[in-house]
């Protein structure tokens, strides 16, 4: 399963392993919080390809795609 999920809210990156976001920005879900519990994503950010973690609360699905 694939999806992109779309901003809903601004989250600034704390550490060079999360992702900055804006409201409206597209991102590719590449891992769920399955195995930590602590509500965090994985995911490539469309506009401009870094790849990091962010707040899955930051975030709304939008397209499912299925592979």
């Amino acid at each position: 399963m694939a999806a992109n999920v779309l901003g809903s809210d601004d989250f600034d990156a704390r550490s060079s392993d999360e992702l900055t976001l804006r409201k409206t920005d597209r991102i590719e879900l590449l891992e769920l919080d399955e195995g930590f519990g602590d509500g965090w994503f994985l995911g490539k950010h469309l506009a401009h390809g870094a790849t990091g973690l962010f707040p899955g609360g930051k975030v709304a699905v939008i397209l499912y795609v299925c592979l």
